[in-house]
């Protein structure tokens, strides 16, 4: 059986034994402690060992992975339009140099800002929604 982080952190939130969990979480995923741990920590968990490492809070690294996922899938779109743009009108690599304006950058990344604002708007909606319907749960 493996685990998505995100319920590994749950597991070991819920549990009364900490030490305890971190053993058996392991075993479960067939991985080692340390592995389990570094999970813990991405997720502000801080162990005796942690004495200098600052805690990170839940929503905020969360919020920091969808962040970094929607960067990197609107930099691939972005490549993809300009490749298919390219083919289709029969300009190679090879023989054609993009030069992209620096006002369209900065439109760009003022767009950018905006909507990574509404997504992290809409993300602490759903995440509030997620808490309430995990409580109904239980």
């Amino acid at each position: 059986m493996e685990m998505t982080d995100i319920q590994i952190y749950n597991k070991y939130d819920r549990s009364d034994d900490k030490k305890e969990i971190i053993t058996i979480l392991a075993e479960l995923n067939g991985c080692s402690k340390d592995k389990i741990k570094n999970i813990l920590r991405e997720y502000g968990v801080v162990f005796k060992e942690d004495k200098n490492r600052k805690p990170q809070t839940l929503k905020k690294h969360i919020e920091n992975k969808k962040q970094e996922k929607i960067k990197k899938e609107i930099v691939l779109t972005k490549k993809e339009i300009i490749e298919k743009e390219l083919k289709d009108n029969g300009i190679t690599n090879e023989n054609f140099d993009l030069v992209v304006p620096e006002i369209i950058i900065d439109t760009l990344e003022k767009k950018l800002d905006y909507l990574l604002k509404q997504i992290n708007k809409m993300t602490k909606e759903a995440e509030d929604i997620q808490v309430f319907l995990e409580k109904l749960k239980n």
